[in-house]
């Protein structure tokens, strides 16, 4: 709404501002950087495929040389940490899949035992309630399978058809 010498209220350019503000603010492109280097590195993007990449991602045109100096910082930093030389830098997927899986486990562990000194034994035990909550995962897995099976025939008979 314009005031009488035709100027736009100041209520209309604060909402315009506020609209100019996520669009038009600086990005922090390092904020990024790790993501940056999955792509380099993971997966052989060239510097202007993840410019093109993240920029889509974050509704912003990112020129390629941003995303050079931000990956050659972010890959210095990683040279200059210490290595852990018990673990080998790179992991199967089956490797990767058990270091999940340990680490799931030993959290659901160190939470329960957690839990159970807080709560009392009040007569349950730990192990029944891990006995319990692995029943209703179990059963969780079996709907989750009948469900998709279940998609899966309809989608078949949709096709017969």
């Amino acid at each position: 709404m314009k005031s009488k010498n035709n100027l736009p209220s100041a209520e209309m350019l604060l909402l315009e501002a506020r609209g100019v503000v996520g669009r038009d603010a600086p990005l922090n492109v390092d904020t990024y950087a790790s993501v940056i280097g999955e792509l380099r590195d993971g997966k052989n993007m060239s510097f202007g495929k993840i410019a093109e990449w993240l920029g889509e991602r974050v509704g912003r045109e990112i020129n390629k040389g941003i995303i050079y100096r931000v990956y050659s910082d972010w890959a210095e930093a990683r040279a200059n940490e210490e290595p852990d030389h018990d673990e080998p830098e790179h992991y199967s997927d089956e490797e990767q899949y058990l270091r999940a899986v340990h680490e799931l486990e030993e959290e659901i562990l160190n939470f329960t035992m957690q839990r159970a000194n807080e709560l009392g034994s009040g007569g349950y035990t730990v192990s029944e309630a891990v006995e319990n909550v692995l029943r209703r995962i179990k059963q969780t897995q079996a709907d989750e399978k009948a469900a998709l099976e279940a998609d899966e025939a309809k989608e078949k008979e949709g096709k017969a058809k």
